[in-house]
């Protein structure tokens, strides 16, 4: 049996290798549907049911904030379609998502208000792109599971937005409904 030998061979970059092609950021501005009245009327229509949901958290627990999901359009799944001109820091901004194409957005009165606004009045080239990404906005339900064993623990996993103050607020709020309620619980920290 004879062994091959297999050196290592060092290739050098010649010029040629080191082209990079001109980078088109944020895909092209062709909008991906027409973008009706109609439609930002019923955008604006669900943004009133969420706003309905923002208020009931805060009657409830004291805390501006809620969770609402954006679903896209099948054909702007793409990072460079996500209408990040619409929904950001200034208005309500994405923060995870709950499978392909339906993203979180974090909810609170000033930002649902300038939302609104933003979708009302947005006619730039970059703006009608953002919103023809949107099929639609609703609500987001926390799916809780009941095991069959009555004895078996139920586990609820609450938000983290990018605000560490927002984050700890929610905590205590939760523990403290969790106590008024006489429930047992324990703080279990995620993996």
């Amino acid at each position: 049996m004879t062994k091959k030998s297999n050196p290592i061979k060092h290739v050098e970059f010649s010029p040629t290798d080191y082209y990079q092609p001109q980078v088109n950021r944020g895909g092209k501005s062709t909008p991906l549907k027409e973008v009706t009245e109609e439609f930002r009327s019923n955008l604006i229509s669900s943004l009133d049911e969420v706003n309905q949901l923002l208020h009931v958290g805060k009657k409830t627990i004291g805390l501006d904030v809620c969770t609402a999901i954006v679903e896209l359009e099948s054909n702007a799944t793409a990072k460079s379609h996500r209408p990040t001109d619409v929904f950001n820091d200034f208005t309500c901004p994405f923060f995870g998502d709950v499978g392909y194409g339906r993203l979180l957005i974090q909810v609170s009165s000033q930002g649902i208000i300038e939302l609104k606004k933003k979708i009302q009045n947005t006619y730039t080239k970059s703006g009608i792109k953002a919103l023809s990404a949107v099929k639609r906005i609703t609500q987001y339900e926390a799916p809780v599971t009941k095991s069959q064993d009555r004895n078996s623990a139920l586990i609820v996993r609450l938000f983290r937005f990018s605000d560490p103050a927002l984050n700890e607020a929610i905590d205590t709020n939760f523990e403290l409904i969790l106590r008024e309620l006489g429930c047992d619980w324990q703080k279990h920290r995620s993996r």
